[in-house]
C-alpha cells in the first residue's frame, strides 16, 4: 500500500497544543504564503523548531511510529525533518509526485526505501479543506505518475482526524488537494532517514535531537 494510518494514536489536546504553537509561525510567514509560496498557490512548506510546545513526545517519540520506521529503515534511523506543508484557501491540486527518487532494480523490482515520513493533522480533514490524496502501491509502478495524470489509476483521499498519524513511504505517489475553507489545514511532518543517507535537511544541518527515543 505504501502507508499506514494509526487512528487516534495520541490525545487531541497534544495536537491542539502543537496547533496553537504553529499559528504565530504561520502568521509570520503569511506574506510569503500569499506572494511567493513554495508548494503552489497558498500552500507553503515551513521548517519547524524541534522545541516544545511544537515538539511533543506523544508524536515525535511515538512508540508505534518508531517501531514501524525502525523495522523498515533500521535501528540507526534518525529524524532529519520537522516541518509543515499547509494548504489554505486559494490552494489548488498539486501535480502527482513522489517526495524522493523512486529506484528500481534491473529486473524491475522496487529497491528498499531510504526515507520514511509521518504526518499528523492539526485539524480534522474533510473533503473541503484539502485532503492528502494518495495512490495505493503506486511506488511499485514505474509509470504511475503518467497513469494517474491520464486517469488510469485510482487514488484515495485520506481524511485524518486530530490525533491520527499517517506513516508513509514518500515514494508512494501523492498530491495535495485544494482547501476551499477559510481555515488553513495545518499539518506536522517528520522525515526519517536511514543511517548513511545523503540528504540535506530542509533547515540546513542534519539534526536528530535524540528524537528516536520512545515516549515515556
Amino acid at each position: 500500500m505504501g502507508y499506514a494510518r494509526l487512528e487516534g494514536h495520541f490525545h487531541r489536546d497534544v495536537a491542539m497544543e502543537m496547533a496553537s504553537a504553529f499559528e504565530p509561525i504561520y502568521q509570520a510567514n503569511l506574506d510569503t504564503i500569499r506572494n511567493d509560496p513554495n508548494r503552489g498557490p497558498m500552500r507553503h512548506y515551513i521548517v519547524l523548531p524541534f522545541e516544545p510546545p511544537l515538539y511533543q513526545s506523544a508524536f515525535h517519540g511515538n512508540s508505534a511510529v518508531l517501531a514501524i520506521v525502525r523495522a523498515i529503515l533500521g535501528e540507526d534511523v534518525y529524524c532529519n525533518q520537522f516541518a509543515s506543508d499547509t494548504p489554505a484557501k486559494g490552494s489548488v491540486h498539486q501535480k502527482w509526485h513522489a517526495d524522493t527518487t523512486v529506484n528500481f532494480t534491473e529486473d524491475g523490482k522496487l529497491q528498499p526505501p531510504d526515507l520514511m515520513a509521518a504526518n499528523t493533522s492539526f485539524v480534522d480533514v474533510t473533503p473541503e479543506n484539502g485532503p492528502f490524496e494518495v495512490c495505493d502501491g503506486s511506488h511499485h509502478i514505474p509509470d504511475a505518475i503518467e497513469k494517474l495524470t491520464n486517469g488510469e489509476l485510482e487514488f484515495t483521499p485520506l481524511y485524518l482526524r486530530v490525533g491520527d498519524v499517517l506513516v508513509r513511504d514518500p515514494r508512494c505517489i501523492h498530491r495535495g488537494s485544494p482547501n476551499i475553507t477559510d481555515i488553513p489545514r495545518g499539518v506536522a511532518v517528520l522525515g526519517f532517514d536511514r543511517e548513511g543517507t545523503e540528504r540535506g535537511s530542509p533547515g540546513g544541518e542534519r539534526n536528530s535531537h535524540g528524537l528516536l527515543r520512545d515516549a515515556e
